[in-house]
């Protein structure tokens, strides 16, 4: 899926979004609104790939201690090995996406 800004590429391809909005918020809704997912936790930020769930123990010496000890659901994506949990980083996309939802 392309996304794009350019009326010009919009003329020339069918599957793309053309995005209508100078401004973030209303950007993102036009494209939550265009684009079903199943969460928008369920892929690698990085490469897009499918995350999946981890084991804690299995990734003790790879996060931090402090994560290790607060948190106890972890994914991994198995492309790049990237490790995520629900952090603060996590709450602050959650709070934008109840806004754009709102």
């Amino acid at each position: 899926m392309i996304l794009t800004r350019s009326k010009n590429l919009a003329d020339k391809y069918d599957d793309l979004i053309l995005i209508e909005s100078e401004h973030l918020m209303d950007q993102l809704k036009q494209v939550t609104k265009s684009v079903k997912t199943k969460s928008p936790f369920s892929r690698c930020p990085v490469c897009n790939t499918e995350t999946e769930a981890v084991e804690k123990e299995t990734i003790e010496n790879e996060i931090p201690s402090y994560v290790f000890e607060t948190h106890k659901d972890f994914k991994r994506c198995p492309e790049c090995g990237r490790v995520f949990w629900k952090g603060t980083h996590y709450k602050e996309i959650q709070k934008v996406i109840n806004e754009i939802n709102s």
